[in-house]
């Protein structure tokens, strides 16, 4: 296995001397670093287990004018060695560093005693050792094991190598989910090769010939060649300090902070949603309008913060925040980082993303949103699909893909946890001219959704009692679906029994059409009238002059006429002795001619061929020719 550790402590506390005992490589690899004995940059070295293990080592500057470097090195890590010296104990930058990598969650390390050769006394180290207890009581290295060691006499240090080898052993790998992103930690150029970019991989393997795109630059390159610990390699693994020797892109086009991805993979962001964790010995809360830089990976970045749910975040206490960025980050939901004051420049919290790409910027009381980053934040895929129906009582497949893509779910991972709750339902339905469609929504929705159809039938009702309900049209508009959606849940009885569809009509079931006595005169009028004409009957706009729109369509709705045609309707009456001539005659001839028709009706051939396309759609008669046949069964 391949791991990457890194170093942390304050300055001067022996963590390159450390590194090259345990590498036998000097990290400090500029001029100026090895003149003044001090990291100022990253430095790297490596070495492998007695188990076989490879472990490359990120030895961070530990004096606070390089902050930002040391906050660039511990990204991605798998475990971290705290420094602290044993002739001068815990300073200003340990505490810092040990605050960093707690807000970090860095879960896995070892507290190692430097220098032990300057100290004889062992009440002295005992001391020390109190103090390093105290300094890390509350945090995620409160129970790391803590080593003696002197690098000069290597004494302690095959010990270190056991301890490390262990912690190494429980590493959790499970993050590691085929989607690879190195974070830049250096650019450089080789003569006679090109851009050389090197940083830990996470997330998925990348290999030599593939297109890569390298993110916020908006850079596209493909990777010519790969080397871990100077090893040439055909395949770089997650986990392992990379170098990737890029084709397609100057040095001058790169910078640290920059993330190498997959084309298409991800986008970056100016906006994000975020928990944050203030430090209870941060000066002053974090206020909603305040500056601060933000640390993620191994880029920084000026951010406003929009606090919401409240004024300020507190020392000591956690919040949601919406972080508004001054320059493009590449982000995933989940990522840690560290935010500080800009001026005067102090760490005062850390939080982890909720959403990587925030959309809008959010009511900043509003209970929804922060039900929904509370969903979000922990991680269940039925909270934020619960939250989803709140907004919207059914969602299709593809929807509900972007939806939870957005959230960082995989629908494809997650749909049987879904499947599993019993509030969970699912539907399909094949919509005229389209593919078969899934849906999905909960029982409750369900039971909201019946409740809005009734209030609205109520509201109909209570203003006109000629209306037989609400246009299906309409309702359809109103949830964003076509009709074909809509049927299918009646037809799946998904909807309240009481309600249903009928004549382009969301209607009540027990409601019983009640005429005024207007109406019944206008009826009777439109009886005698269509009586008369047989089977010709009169214009729609003559029948629009008697009854008026709403009384029209409520007949239609009842069944008393009949819409053959968009401007041909016919009254029941009729259109059942249409029917029963057409029946016998076909029982009789087996087929029927338009001609034929046309002479049995003593009607035109506008009204006859109405009738017949009619009876087709309906499947009662299907068309061979020029004539029509009773459509058989099957």
């Amino acid at each position: 296995m391949k791991y990457v550790i890194a170093t942390a402590g304050h300055v001067d506390h022996g963590k390159s001397a450390l590194v090259t005992a345990l590498t036998g490589v000097d990290p400090d690899r500029l001029a100026e670093e090895q003149k003044r004995q001090m990291t100022i940059d990253l430095g790297f070295a490596w070495f492998t287990t007695p188990a076989g293990d490879e472990v490359g080592i990120v030895d961070v500057p530990g004096h606070r004018d390089f902050i930002s470097n040391m906050l660039a090195g511990v990204g991605g890590i798998d475990a971290v060695l705290l420094v602290v010296a044993a002739d001068e104990g815990v300073m200003p930058q340990t505490r810092e560093h040990i605050t960093i990598l707690d807000l970090l969650e860095i879960k896995n390390g070892l507290i190692v005693v430097t220098k032990t050769d300057l100290v004889q006394d062992a009440a002295w180290l005992e001391m020390i050792e109190k103090d390093i207890r105290d300094a890390v009581h509350g945090t995620l290295l409160q129970d790391f094991p803590i080593v003696h060691v002197s690098s000069p006499t290597r004494k302690g240090i095959p010990e270190l190598v056991d301890h490390l080898q262990s912690i190494l052993s429980k590493v959790d790998r499970k993050e590691q989910n085929g989607e690879p992103r190195l974070a830049i930690d250096r650019v450089f150029s080789i003569k006679g090769f090109g851009t050389v970019v090197t940083g830990t991989l996470q997330g998925g393997e990348l290999e030599i010939g593939e297109e890569v795109q390298i993110l916020p630059a908006d850079k596209n390159g493909r990777i010519r060649g790969i080397e871990t610990h100077k090893q040439k390699l055909e395949r770089a693994v997650p986990g392992s300090r990379v170098a990737l020797n890029i084709s397609g892109v100057d040095v001058g086009e790169l910078e640290r902070g920059n993330v190498v991805v997959k084309p298409a993979a991800v986008r970056p962001t100016l906006r994000i949603d975020a928990q944050v964790r203030i430090i209870p010995s941060a000066n002053t809360p974090l206020s909603h309008n305040d500056r601060v830089k933000l640390y993620h990976g191994t880029n920084e970045v000026l951010a406003r913060v929009r606090t919401l749910g409240k004024d300020a975040i507190r020392p000591g206490e956690s919040g949601m925040v919406q972080l508004e960025l001054a320059a493009p980050l590449v982000g995933w939901k989940g990522d840690h980082f560290i935010l500080r004051r800009p001026s005067p420049q102090e760490t005062i919290g850390g939080g982890t993303i909720i959403n990587p790409i925030s959309h809008r910027r959010y009511k900043r009381y509003s209970e929804k949103t922060m039900l929904n980053l509370d969903a979000q934040r922990a991680g269940s895929v039925w909270d934020v699909f619960r939250l989803l129906m709140q907004e919207r009582p059914l969602i299709s497949k593809p929807e509900l893909e972007q939806a939870l893509q957005k959230e960082g779910f995989d629908f494809q991972n997650e749909q049987g946890v879904l499947r599993a709750q019993p509030d969970f339902v699912e539907f399909s339905t094949l919509c005229p001219q389209k593919e078969l469609v899934r849906f999905f929504t909960t029982r409750e929705a369900l039971a909201k959704l019946s409740s809005m159809m009734d209030a609205e039938l109520s509201v109909v009702h209570q203003s006109s009692s000629e209306l037989p309900g609400v246009p299906v049209s309409d309702f359809c508009k109103k949830l964003g679906v076509e009709k074909c959606v809509l049927q299918a849940l009646f037809d799946q009885q998904l909807l309240s029994e009481n309600l249903g569809i009928k004549q382009e009509y969301l209607y009540r079931k027990d409601r019983a059409l009640q005429f005024s006595e207007k109406d019944r005169r206008k009826i009777e009028r439109l009886d005698i009238m269509m009586e008369r004409a047989s089977f010709a009957p009169p214009s729609l706009e003559m029948i629009k002059e008697i009854t008026g729109h709403e009384l029209l369509q409520t007949l239609l709705f009842a069944g008393k006429l009949i819409r053959v045609e968009d401007t041909i309707l016919i009254r029941d009456v009729e259109f059942q002795q249409m029917k029963d001539r057409l029946m016998r005659f076909l029982e009789k001839h087996d087929e029927i001619t338009l001609a034929q028709f046309r002479d049995l009706l003593n009607t035109s051939r506008r009204y006859a061929l109405a009738f017949l396309e009619y009876m087709d759609t309906a499947g009662v008669t299907v068309r061979v020719g020029e004539s029509r046949k009773m459509k058989t069964s099957g």
